[in-house]
C-alpha cells in the first residue's frame, strides 16, 4: 500500500467512527416512566410534614384545557 491509499483508508474508517458515535439509536421508545424531584407545600407555602403521600401526575399539551398526552397510572 502506498500513503496515498494508506491515508483513503484511515479517513473512511475516522468517518465511519464518527458516523457510528453520532448514528442515533433506531429502537428507542418513549420512556413509560420520569422522574422528579420536588417539594410538597402546602398553599401558603410551608413544607408538608414528612410522610408517605400518593400522587398521581399528568401531564397535558397545554396549561389549561388540552389534551392529556401522559398519566401516571393509577
Amino acid at each position: 500500500m502506498t500513503n496515498i491509499h494508506r491515508a483513503d483508508l484511515n479517513r473512511i474508517v475516522f468517518a465511519l467512527i464518527i458516523i457510528l458515535i453520532l448514528w442515533p439509536p433506531v429502537s428507542a421508545e418513549i420512556p413509560q416512566m420520569i422522574s422528579y424531584q420536588g417539594k410538597i407545600t402546602e398553599s401558603d407555602g410551608t413544607p408538608v410534614a414528612d410522610d408517605d403521600y400518593i400522587m398521581k401526575f399528568s401531564l397535558y399539551d397545554a396549561e389549561s384545557g388540552g389534551t392529556l398526552m401522559w398519566d401516571g397510572g393509577w
